[in-house]
């Protein structure tokens, strides 16, 4: 089987690391989401966050030629993703 390939990297090889980065990312950025916010309601702390590597642009349907978001299409796209974290901090309390 070959495998697609782009500047002599596999494109699943690639794709790889770039989620191992977003994990990354993730560890380093979310424990100052957890600070002390006293002053906040709990609706309003970030609980959970989701990357994806594609960006959203006019091509995809997740943005209009203006730059709004396309809500219904990217509801579709990341339902399963939302459903999930809910699911995990469901768990997690």
């Amino acid at each position: 089987m070959v495998q697609e390939q782009r500047h002599g990297i596999s494109l699943k090889h690639a794709n790889q690391a770039i989620q191992k980065a977003c994990k990354l990312i993730v560890k380093i950025i979310c424990p100052s989401f957890f600070l002390p916010l006293s002053h906040l309601q709990g609706f309003e702390i970030i609980k959970a966050v989701h990357l994806d590597t594609e960006p959203f642009t006019v091509d995809n349907d997740m943005i209009t030629p203006s730059f709004k978001l396309r809500r219904p299409q990217l509801q579709k796209r990341y339902q399963e993703a939302i459903t999930e974290m809910y699911a995990k901090l469901k768990a997690i309390a």
